[in-house]
């Protein structure tokens, strides 16, 4: 019995030794790791901005084989989202609380029951002549909990190696990426036109749009008109695959009045707008549409109309599809 009091005692002594040195601790912990990335920073800032680039190389699902990631309903910019569960290591959250584009972004990342306070994640993006310096931080409360705090003492080294293998395999990414064409922003002036209004199944699009087109410059021969510009195809409607309204437009050179033969004129809009060039093939138009939609959303702008398509050349002029040079021209207030 004398030897259990004195192995009680000891555990005891040794619980207030840990306690004490608990407390001891830093309550606030932090965690920072950098790294160059050799690339142009909108790229680098989209593989932490989109959460499904950011998923292909977080480090945490390989660390962890029990963790099943679940993307919410948002998944770029302020608001974006996901959330885990794991056997392993328990639950979580992360949620994008301020985003400025290409500079910073803050997250709040809950570890545990909703209640629990969230700790603070940062990334910070700065160019620097080298390239684009990316710090990836956390920062955590352990509250007064001696166990928590005695964890915190070692976050650094567990989560900071994580953090570098992570950060590694972002920059092996975004170097070896293909930049997305630059957004900019322009001033147009309206200039006259003449156009079809159609609709039809994205089918036949390719169909109807070369077909109208004949006709426009049957009537613009008809009529002693010249183009002005490049064609220009704007999307009214888009219910992919039974409908498609659109407007085709041939820029002309004199102010013109047209109400028969289903040709319709007018001027074009004037006014600020967004425009991006793409470069290739029409089968990945959707990425360059996408893009300039983002930033807009990114940007708190307004659009201002409906957008259209330009086309600098063609199929008909230009075989070799690499070549095709279209641009997407956003209207924003």
């Amino acid at each position: 019995m004398r030897t259990l009091k004195y192995i009680g005692y000891s555990l005891l002594g040794l619980t207030i030794i840990f306690v004490i040195f608990g407390l001891f601790q830093e309550r606030e912990v932090s965690v920072s790791r950098a790294i160059i990335v050799n690339a142009p920073v909108e790229v680098v800032f989209d593989q932490f901005n989109d959460l499904n680039k950011r998923m292909v190389w977080s480090p945490w699902e390989k660390a962890d084989s029990t963790m099943v990631p679940v993307l919410g309903d948002i998944t770029k910019g302020k608001g974006a989202n996901y959330s885990w569960t794991s056997p392993a290591n328990g639950d979580g959250k992360i949620t994008y609380v301020q985003v400025v584009q290409n500079q910073l972004i803050e997250s709040a990342l809950q570890f545990g029951p909703p209640e629990e306070d969230p700790a603070q994640g940062l990334m910070i993006f700065e160019e620097k002549e080298d390239g684009v310096k990316v710090t990836w931080e956390v920062h955590m409360d352990m509250g007064n909990n001696p166990v928590m705090r005695v964890m915190g003492r070692y976050l650094d080294g567990i989560v900071g190696e994580t953090f570098e293998s992570g950060l590694a395999e972002m920059k092996d990414i975004a170097e070896n990426e293909t930049p997305a064409p630059a957004i900019t922003r322009v001033q147009l002036v309206a200039a006259p036109y003449i156009s079809i209004i159609d609709s039809c199944a994205v089918s036949s699009l390719s169909d109807e749009i070369s077909e109208n087109y004949g006709i426009l410059y049957a009537y613009l021969g008809a009529n002693q008109l010249a183009t002005a510009g490049y064609p220009r195809t704007s999307y009214k409607t888009w219910e992919p695959p039974t409908k498609v309204e659109f407007e085709q437009m041939l820029m002309i050179n004199v102010a013109h009045e047209s109400g028969k033969d289903g040709i319709g004129s007018g001027m074009t809009y004037e006014g600020e707008a967004l425009v991006i060039t793409h470069k290739g093939s029409y089968t990945n138009l959707a990425e360059s549409w996408e893009a300039i939609y983002a930033y807009a959303e990114n940007n708190g702008l307004e659009i201002n109309g409906t957008p259209w398509e330009e086309y600098e050349n063609s199929p008909v002029n230009q075989p070799d599809e690499t070549k095709l040079i279209t641009h997407i021209y956003m209207p924003i207030k």
